[in-house]
């Protein structure tokens, strides 16, 4: 049995390690993650995270703590809404690890961009 004060706990969205934010980061630009931010400008983001749209929200998440809500691409579901992949999960990232993944992200994507090539092909 489950007491009010647990009930009106608010939901604590789990700080990533550094390993972890490396591993997000490469699944990121390697394209295995589907993030909040890939959904188009116009597009409801609770058609691609359904979880959303069903009210799967965790009891007592502050919203000001999400710096984007994402899934593992082979999470998907078999069919695509406009384009996009669906999901039946989701998973959340604090603002401040969203932000460290960002600058990450950019730094990593301009390095593989300029990955020094041999010149003798």
């Amino acid at each position: 049995m489950t007491t009010s004060e647990e009930t009106d706990a608010p939901f604590v969205i789990p700080r990533m390690e550094d390993d972890e934010l490396r591993e997000f980061v490469d699944d990121f630009l390697s394209g295995r993650i589907y993030t909040l931010h890939h959904v188009p400008d116009g597009q409801d983001p609770a058609m691609v995270f359904m979880v959303l749209a069903l009210g799967g929200l965790p009891q007592g998440l502050d919203p000001n703590d999400v710096g984007t809500v994402y899934e593992y691409i082979d999470k998907a579901g078999p069919r695509t809404v406009n384009g996009m992949p669906h999901f039946f999960s989701c998973r959340f990232m604090h603002k401040d690890d969203w932000s460290r993944a960002v600058t990450a992200i950019e730094a990593e994507r301009e390095r593989r961009q300029n990955i020094p090539l041999d010149p003798r092909g």
